[in-house]
């Protein structure tokens, strides 16, 4: 089930992106895998707020990094189209993903993760063969993504102690409430979110 949902997806994506370089779209696929396959009867390892805090506590993270670097650095890409090559936000954005899929579904078969960790490497793989980056650009990419990733859920337990109400008897109410509000116009992408606890 889950390797026809793949195929599925994998062909949708290849026919959308036509006009568009199939990396472009083949990144988000790791985090897409992260809420589309408990719908589809794989339970992962944490709840949907939770594997939402994780999701965007990890690309808050490497966004930052990989931004950060972007500005600092200015390494021209190959094909010289401009000077953000270092490093690879495709490749962060794809194994930041990929790690937490392998952290969510290692228990149901570590072959979802694999899966996630592929589509990752083809990710950044045809990023050099198109010569948007170096090697060395999408291996910093990918272990920026890795350790976003791994930070978010060494924070996850922090998380959870915050979110979690408590009676007097000191036992968990677990009602707490996770609203998020995405919002675009033709200049900007935002996402707000409240929660109440």
């Amino acid at each position: 089930m889950i390797r026809k949902l793949l195929v599925s997806v994998l062909m949708i994506w290849s026919s959308a992106c036509a006009h568009a370089q199939v990396e472009d779209y083949l990144q988000y696929m790791p985090a897409a895998m992260n809420f589309a396959l408990k719908p589809c009867g794989v339970q992962p390892a944490h709840t949907f707020k939770d594997r939402l805090f994780v999701s965007v506590a990890a690309w808050g993270m490497m966004y930052g990094v990989t931004g950060g670097l972007k500005m600092t650095v200015h390494e021209w890409r190959p094909d010289d189209s401009d000077d953000e090559s270092f490093p690879s936000g495709h490749s962060a954005r794809a194994f930041c993903g990929a790690n937490i899929v392998m952290h969510e579904y290692k228990d149901v078969s570590p072959w979802i993760g694999v899966s996630a960790y592929a589509v990752a490497a083809t990710t950044a793989t045809l990023r050099v063969t198109h010569k948007k980056h170096y090697v060395h650009d999408v291996l910093a990419g990918a272990a920026i993504g890795y350790l976003s990733s791994e930070a978010a859920y060494l924070m996850l337990p922090l998380w959870q102690k915050w979110t979690t109400k408590k009676e007097k008897g000191g036992n968990d109410k677990g009602n707490t409430t996770l609203a998020i509000f995405p919002s675009a116009s033709t200049e900007h992408v935002a996402v707000t979110g409240a929660i109440v606890f």
